[in-house]
């Protein structure tokens, strides 16, 4: 009678633990979209008129020392 008590405590543990880390990970997903205003759906779903081109973020320019050597573009033989 021990042992089926024992199995059935660490079989509601189980349960308990799963519906807790279900709940907090939903609290820090909410929070997180909450924090950076939702942007992140409401830029996946924007209607977008056929061809239009948007642009997000500007490439940075790459700097080169001088002291590197010479840029050799690769060929395939």
């Amino acid at each position: 009678m021990a042992l089926l008590g024992t199995i059935f405590t660490i079989i509601i543990v189980f349960y308990l633990i799963n519906l807790v880390f279900k709940i907090v990970i939903r609290h820090w997903i909410n929070k997180n979209i909450y924090k950076s205003g939702g942007s992140f759906f409401h830029r996946q779903n924007a209607p977008r008129k056929e061809g239009d081109i948007r642009i997000d973020k500007q490439a940075k320019e790459k700097r080169v020392k001088s002291d590197v050597g010479e840029y050799v573009d690769f060929e395939e033989m």
